[in-house]
């Protein structure tokens, strides 16, 4: 469709309207970015995948974007304590190395006083 301007311009109007599509794998059906299109293409939803931190899956069955990274809250706790005690375990660990090393730095002050008396005596 088109028609001319005061200056004798043609201006062309478009009946095509353009949605934009959000893809996903067809195999993982992961998240493979937007496409804007006139109709809707194969591995396509209008749904936004939109607000994730990680890469979004699609769920067919519910036609909604999901975080395939969140587990249950069960599964969760269970990370999260796993975590827990490995930092634990970890500040054990650091904690005797601070005391060790200040252990021989205070040996070290002691050993040089001790020179320092024998020294001005």
């Amino acid at each position: 469709m088109s028609k001319e301007n005061s200056t004798g311009e043609e201006i062309v109007y478009s009946d095509v309207i353009m949605t934009e599509y959000f893809m996903y794998d067809p195999t993982t059906l992961l998240f493979t970015g937007n496409k804007l299109a006139a109709s809707r293409p194969d591995n396509a939803t209008e749904v936004p995948a939109t607000g994730f931190f990680n890469t979004p899956k699609w769920d067919s069955d519910n036609q909604k974007w999901f975080d395939p990274s969140i587990t249950s809250s069960d599964e969760q706790v269970a990370n999260l304590a796993r975590q827990l005690a490995t930092s634990q375990l970890s500040q054990v660990k650091i904690n005797a190395q601070l005391i060790r090393q200040n252990a021989a730095l205070v040996k070290q002050v002691n050993d040089l006083q001790v020179a320092k008396e024998a020294t001005n005596g």
